[in-house]
Order: C-alpha cells, then sequence, then structure tokens
C-alpha cells in the first residue's frame, strides 16, 4: 500500500469501501470472528497510514463501516463490534489529522451487482427481501444514493468526526 500512495502521489481525498466478511455466532471459529477485521478494518486503518503524507490539507477522508454497528442483530457480535471499531476510528483520526477532515459512512444494505463470496443470485435476493421489512422506507438502498452520501462528506468543508447512515432508517426500527 505505501508503494501505491508514492506512486499516486498528492491527492484530495480517500475513501475506503467496505470489505467482504462472514457474520456468525459467537460460537463460532476466531477465523469467522476476525474476518470483518481483517478484511475491513485493518486494510482501511492502514490505508489511512499510508495515505496521510499525500493528502492535501484541505482533504478528507471517508471510511465506510455498516449500520449493523448501531442495531446488532443475532450471529453478529463481531461484525458489529469490527462497525463501532470503524466509527470510533474515524472520530479518533479526525482528531489526529485535523485540518483533514475524517469521516464514516455507515450505510445499510445496499444493492450490487458484485457477487457476495460466491452467493447464488437466489441468496441475494432473499436477504435484501428481509432487508427491506427492517427499515423504515421499506426497500434496499441504490449504489448512488451511498455514493451521494460519500460526496457530501468530502465536499463539505465543515463536517469531520461524523458518522452519516443512509440505511432507509434501519437503526431506528
Amino acid at each position: 500500500m505505501k508503494s501505491f500512495f508514492e506512486k499516486i502521489g498528492k491527492f484530495d481525498h480517500l475513501f475506503t469501501p467496505g470489505a467482504s466478511y462472514v457474520r456468525e455466532p459467537i460460537t463460532s471459529s476466531l477465523e469467522i470472528a476476525h474476518s470483518c477485521f481483517n478484511a475491513k478494518f485493518w486494510p482501511q486503518y492502514n490505508a489511512v497510514k499510508y495515505a496521510i503524507p499525500y493528502i492535501n490539507p484541505t482533504g478528507s477522508i471517508v471510511l465506510m463501516s455498516g449500520a449493523f454497528s448501531q442495531r446488532p442483530l443475532a450471529d453478529g457480535a463481531s461484525y458489529a463490534a469490527c462497525n463501532g471499531a470503524i466509527e470510533s476510528l474515524g472520530k479518533a483520526l479526525a482528531v489526529e489529522l485535523a485540518p483533514i477532515r475524517v469521516n464514516v459512512i455507515s450505510p445499510g444494505t445496499i444493492h450490487t451487482n458484485f457477487n457476495w463470496e460466491g452467493a447464488e443470485q437466489e441468496t441475494r435476493d432473499k436477504s435484501y427481501d428481509e432487508y427491506t421489512n427492517m427499515n423504515i422506507l421499506g426497500r434496499v438502498g441504490h449504489a448512488d444514493e451511498a455514493a451521494n452520501t460519500t460526496i457530501y462528506l468530502m465536499t463539505n468543508n465543515y463536517t469531520t468526526g461524523s458518522t452519516l447512515f443512509p440505511d432507509g432508517g434501519y437503526i431506528l426500527r
């Protein structure tokens, strides 16, 4: 990652999107428990670490957690903890890296075209259908809605240390 940012040089905004993980009960293996931290927390942490020398002082960083941090369901303690850790990391980095602004986007379920760890389309569609009953708006989010939230966090020069939830009201139910 260090050589990647050296090649890129100076830039204004860093966005670290989500990653794959496995969500299972606390009785699952340590490999499962560590999966979210290894695939989602540490890559974002390291991206920021190696990007810092190249981010312009008027720039920003947007990390990605997930609404599960605020409204966990059964079988996801490590996933909820990982997302909460990312949100805390965002606050800590906002203080440490100022005047570079650091914020977090914490979306609910967003419809995407990529395949989840080899899951069949039927499995993905079932998950999307279940999510529509878990939030106030009664639908899955769209990628452009999450993207608009990210762009807002990049372009609002007076927002730092915040977490925004484009989740259709998931955390309110």
